[in-house]
């Protein structure tokens, strides 16, 4: 009996003592996921150094971060450039081709978006506050702005210096002379229907529709409408809407030197096939044969009216944005309408009628300024 009790008193111990070695081993487990832990959440000291080079990682760590958040217009701080910057880059339509100046020119479109104020809404497009277009292979990265109470879709365009007019073309398109455009906010494109019953105006239209531009409508309804829209919107000036039309290009017409059906509305492919309308502004969109600046129709569909006074040629003119102010009541409209053989549709082609007359393919676009002393 003494036997068998020092047997079973060994075998207990046996028991707890395997017993102890698994707890100590679980023990030490915990210990040390604990730790991991602790390692993974816990940022290095500042002084220490992970194979060598925990200060240059943070260093590039830091800097990774904040062209990301340059890149990112909802995290883009526009304080990082000052309003001369700004300015500047906004007078220069080439910053605006080059994707590395996506900062700067979220900056811009953010101070154009409060200079603005409550009469405009800035369009984003899927997040961001650019769109890439490109035309005749010329890129523009372009935002787009609301005018609240016309419902209208202007693009912002940066400004820059152009050659207008053409030593081909007619007297009128002469000299070829060198102008300096300010920025400016100009209509996606011409005016719709929509647009003009949405602020009210004289309703001499020829056609009737939505998305059709607004025409039969004489330089000067063109103004009462403007007035009322408010806003500070107006017609472009005659250098303003070459520069506008041309998108850098420098072209018979903005896609090229010859006729390309896709781009406009005219003789071939509106009247000689029966269609003796104008043309929606919006289908045309669609078919996405822009500009370089994102605009439609600049050619084509209807005339566009201008700010300015008709002047025989360029020798007298204005060699900035400011349109030319004379005597009379010649007025100038560009762009052609929709029952025009190809030639006068050339960017540079001029056209002129008085401001009181009412045609069925003369309509407008329209432009805000954001120099308050225009």
């Amino acid at each position: 009996m003494a036997l068998d009790h020092r047997i079973e008193k060994k075998h207990g111990l046996l028991r707890k003592l395997r017993e102890g070695k698994r707890l100590l081993v679980l023990a030490v487990g915990v210990l040390a996921l604990g730790f991991l832990g602790a390692c993974t959440d816990r940022e290095p000291a500042r002084g220490n150094s992970i194979n060598g080079g925990q200060k240059n990682a943070d260093k590039n760590q830091s800097q990774s971060k904040a062209v990301t958040d340059k890149e990112n217009p909802k995290k883009y701080d526009k304080k990082t450039f000052t309003d001369e910057e700004i300015k500047a880059a906004l007078s220069d339509r080439t910053k605006w081709q080059d994707a590395k100046n996506i900062g700067l020119m979220n900056a811009s479109i953010l101070w154009v978006e409060k200079k603005l104020g409550d009469d405009y809404q800035l369009i984003k497009e899927n997040g961001k506050l650019t769109k890439k277009y490109t035309c005749a292979g010329i890129d523009h990265y372009i935002a787009t702005f609301r005018h609240l109470k016309s419902g209208l879709l202007l693009n912002l365009i940066p400004g820059g210096k152009f050659n207008m007019g053409s030593n081909s073309g007619s007297s009128n398109e002469k000299p070829v002379h060198e102008v300096t455009i300010k920025p400016i906010l100009i209509g996606r494109h011409e005016v719709r229907q929509s647009a003009w019953d949405k602020v009210g105006g004289t309703d001499t239209r020829s056609f009737k529709g939505p998305d059709l531009p607004i025409e039969s409508t004489s330089w000067d309804d063109a103004q009462a409408w403007l007035k009322k829209a408010g806003g500070g919107l107006r017609l472009p000036s005659e250098s303003e809407w070459e520069y506008a039309c041309r998108g850098g290009s420098t072209t018979v017409y903005y896609w090229g030197d010859t006729m390309d059906d896709s781009y406009c509305w005219y003789k071939k492919n509106c009247w000689d096939l029966g269609k003796k309308t104008t043309q929606s502004v919006t289908s045309h969109f669609v078919t996405k044969k822009w500009n370089s600046f994102g605009l439609v129709d600049m050619s084509g569909n209807v005339y566009e009216w201008c700010q300015d006074w008709y002047i025989e040629n360029y020798g007298r003119t204005p060699r900035d944005s400011k349109a030319f102010f004379g005597k009379g009541a010649l007025r100038v409209y560009r762009g052609g309408g929709w029952f025009f053989n190809a030639p006068n549709y050339r960017s540079a082609v001029r056209a002129t009628t008085m401001s009181y007359t009412r045609s069925y393919d003369a309509g407008f676009r329209v432009v805000r300024t954001l120099d308050d002393s225009d």
